[in-house]
């Protein structure tokens, strides 16, 4: 299948159960880390092109990560905060730490979108019988969806 739109109801389905399987591994991973239990939403999964997933969030500031993904399916994980709880999932870790300090905080960012994409993707792995390899995470805070344009 070489185009989005020709994806069906039951495309969608295959891979918001995907997402599923995936979150959820990422969450207990998560949880397991900051000694919380973490509360997830079932997802949801619909196409869009970048303009639309951009609209109106184009002035919030955020921290992401992006993690290339390599192996019998390739692609990218992309985590995104507000900066806000960026730096209060950091804070969980470690005290005074915020992602903008070029140091503990942004290198704690860092390992948790690192466990984060690797949980999901050992879960997908299992899931899917597809062997991933994932790049190191790149960090960066910008306004709104300047990671991605």
């Amino acid at each position: 299948m070489n185009h989005l739109n020709q994806l069906d109801g039951r495309h969608l389905d295959l891979l918001k159960e995907s997402a599923n399987i995936g979150a959820s591994h990422a969450a207990t991973s998560l949880s397991i880390m900051l000694k919380k239990p973490i509360d997830l939403c079932i997802p949801s999964v619909r196409l869009q092109s970048i303009a639309e997933l951009i609209d109106g969030k184009a002035e919030q500031q955020v921290a992401a990560s992006l993690i290339q993904v390599k192996g019998g399916i390739r692609g990218c994980f992309f985590v995104m905060f507000a900066i806000d709880q960026a730096n209060m999932l950091i804070e969980e870790l470690v005290p005074q730490g915020n992602i903008c300090d070029d140091g503990i905080g942004s290198s704690a960012f860092y390992e948790v979108s690192n466990i984060l994409c690797g949980s999901y993707l050992s879960a997908l792995s299992s899931f899917l019988n597809v062997a991933f390899i994932q790049s190191p995470p790149v960090i960066s805070v910008d306004m709104g969806w300047g990671h991605i344009e």
